[in-house]
């Protein structure tokens, strides 16, 4: 069923070009490239812009079945196929067990709730689960006339720009009004507590616009630093703060490498470094690449093909590249940008 609704959406063109989750040729990478293109370009001619990302409360959980069962019939998927999903989301029912415990925490008894049926949710551990959402949201993008939508999966994020302050208030007001009345009544939650906004800026404006952002009559707050999409976003669009957080890690693989010191095996010393060391540098590449503060980056991932290959600190890095058949961090530049060219 998964292949055939997949080829019925990609044949039919169903999905909004806002959308970059579960599409061939699409990631979350592509989704990055999308939403920093649109803030570097306003820059660029001096145009103010504010990103806005919304945190979804349990999004998969709440999905009205009778919503989404209309919306697929809109989309074509009709007779058999609509009913055969209607008996794959409806009639599931659970209950609540509550173990009850004595004294030191010896379990006496578990306690079960009624069984209740379900009527809401798809499920996420499917491979139906995240296309059916990706259809439950895909009309989002069509009520937002003031604003930019860059979406992968329920990550939400809308960008509004503006050249006078005025004009991207009202833009703002609006955008946030739709958005309301379009979760209202799909029955979704934003969490506006978790949600942010961020102004967007060149590192030398020190007192950027940040105009009031009101979600349901409730402030969303503006930061200097967010993660987005796996990457730590600064207002300012540099790269320090991302680039920390990432050397932070790949020295916590590196210290899990050096448990493998006495190892022989090279199956096992690739498979350890491509999975916990190399992954982490790959994603994202792209954009923080170039930035001066990426060569911490690229001694650190030296220091690890100098341990995998035991020898001294000061030894050149250049042949035991080749010898692992490793990409070191500038090539994985230029390879990154040819592939999202």
């Amino acid at each position: 069923m998964y292949i055939r609704l997949k080829t019925f959406i990609t044949y039919n063109n169903i999905l909004v070009e806002a959308q970059n989750g579960f599409r061939e040729g699409r990631s979350a990478e592509s989704a990055i490239l999308t939403f920093l293109d649109k803030i570097f370009e306003a820059l660029d001619t001096k145009i103010m812009t504010i990103g806005i990302f919304l945190d979804l409360s349990k999004a998969y959980d709440v999905i009205n079945h009778k919503i989404l069962l209309t919306k697929l019939e809109d989309y074509g998927f009709r007779g058999v196929v609509n009913n055969w999903l209607q008996s794959y989301l409806t009639g599931h029912k659970q209950y609540v067990e509550v173990k009850y415990k004595g004294n030191k925490d010896i379990i006496l008894d578990n306690v079960k709730s009624d069984l209740k049926e379900i009527h809401s949710g798809v499920p996420q551990g499917s491979i139906l689960g995240p296309v059916l959402f990706l259809l439950f949201i895909n009309d989002l993008t069509r009520h937002i006339l003031d604003a930019d939508v860059v979406l992968f999966v329920d990550d939400t994020n809308i960008l509004i720009q503006a050249e006078d302050e005025n004009v991207i208030q009202m833009k703002i007001n609006r955008t946030m009004n739709t958005l309301y009345k379009w979760f209202y009544t799909n029955g979704l939650v934003i969490n506006t507590e978790k949600s942010a906004a961020m102004s967007f800026h060149s590192w030398q404006d020190k007192n950027p616009i940040k105009p009031q952002i009101r979600f349901n009559n409730i402030d969303i707050t503006y930061t200097s630093e967010i993660k987005f999409l796996g990457i730590c976003l600064m207002e300012s669009l540099k790269w320090e703060a991302h680039i920390k957080a990432l050397w932070s890690k790949l020295n916590q693989s590196l210290y899990m490498l050096q448990s493998l010191k006495y190892s022989t095996s090279i199956k096992l010393w690739r498979s350890m470094y491509f999975a916990h060391f190399h992954s982490y540098i790959r994603y994202g590449i792209i954009f923080w690449g170039n930035s001066g503060e990426s060569q911490k980056v690229f001694k650190l991932q030296k220091k690890a093909i100098r341990l995998m290959s035991n020898v001294r600190r000061n030894t050149s890095c250049r042949e035991l590249f080749k010898r692992w058949n490793i990409l070191n961090s500038p090539l994985c530049i230029y390879y990154g940008n040819n592939m999202l060219c």
